[in-house]
């Protein structure tokens, strides 16, 4: 039985090796490149999870792109930026959403657990360091290695199609036409007194340890960071422990200027739900926040409201 064990070994380290060996070539090859390419015009990033997916077709805004994406935590928002900033300098201005459900303690779940792991490990563990390995490898090491091969597959599969830019297969965020408007439903089943109970006190970390990452990204980049805080439902907001957001914010991070548009006036019929804008929202929220940066494109400290 030792025997078996031994000649199993000798097989699965040499091939272990390689795969790492090979892996580890593919993403200094990708790294390497200026693959990660925004059109020139393009002055303003947006991103965040899907409450800024939703909330910001780029379409009607000025030199802006759009590349929040659903789930995503501060982590690989972090991975993202590490790429993106250094290949378009000509990247004025970066958004990033920054909400009271983003300092909540299931965020951690965002950065580790196997479904978010699945989606966004493969995506950016090019640009993870040593300190990023870590952290994940400590919670979930079994979602590292299968991310590890699916991140192979996919940087193979770029270099061998001799591929110009990462960002073409899109999945590195954009704008999430919603149409779906579920309020109604919503409050006939009173909902937001589920979201009450759903609601943690207790705070990730994590999450706010890699959104001090991003400050100080953008500042060696000489990127403007804006936070902002998109519309949502009334009901939502209720919900939400104001004074702890508050409280963080203006104590870790009051030198960032805040966008606060939480209560930026809707009709029902422009919510797909009590988190997002659907595309009637989006359109007319938009239209706003383009106007409001033609207007106050130097000092973006206060919105204008509607």
């Amino acid at each position: 039985m030792i025997r078996f064990f031994k000649r199993i070994g000798l097989f699965i380290f040499p091939l272990l090796f390689i795969v790492v060996c090979v892996a580890f070539v593919s993403k200094k090859i990708i790294n390497s490149r200026t693959v990660f390419v925004l059109p020139s015009t393009t002055e303003t990033l947006v991103l965040g999870h899907s409450q800024a997916e939703c909330a910001l077709n780029d379409s009607l805004i000025d030199k802006a792109k759009n590349l929040a994406q659903g789930g995503e935590a501060y982590f690989y928002t972090y991975q993202k930026l590490r790429k993106l900033l250094p290949e378009n300098p000509q990247v004025k201005t970066v958004f990033l959403s920054f909400s009271n459900n983003q300092i909540e303690k299931k965020m951690d779940e965002w950065t580790y657990d196997d479904q978010h792991m699945s989606n966004y490990f493969p995506k950016y563990s090019g640009q993870m360091d040593a300190e990023d390995y870590t952290l994940l490898m400590q919670h979930n090491p079994k979602k590292v290695l299968a991310g590890e091969l699916k991140a192979l597959k996919n940087n193979l599969t770029f270099i061998l199609k001799n591929k110009k830019n990462y960002l073409d297969n899109g999945n590195w965020g954009g704008y999430l036409y919603l149409k779906r408007n579920k309020i109604d439903s919503l409050l006939n089943g009173n909902y937001s007194a589920f979201l009450k109970e759903e609601t943690s006190n207790e705070i990730s970390e994590i999450n706010l340890n890699y959104l001090k990452k991003i400050v100080s990204l953008c500042n060696q980049s000489k990127a403007k960071l804006v936070f902002f805080r998109t519309p949502i439902h009334q009901k939502l907001f209720e919900s939400y422990d104001e004074k702890t957001f508050q409280s963080i914010r203006t104590k870790q991070f009051n030198s960032i200027p805040f966008l606060d548009f939480h209560d930026f006036k809707l009709d029902n019929d422009e919510y797909g739900d009590f988190n997002h804008l659907n595309f009637k929202g989006a359109e007319t929220f938009s239209e706003h926040f383009n106007t409001m940066l033609q207007q106050d494109a130097t000092q973006l400290t206060t919105p204008i409201k509607k």
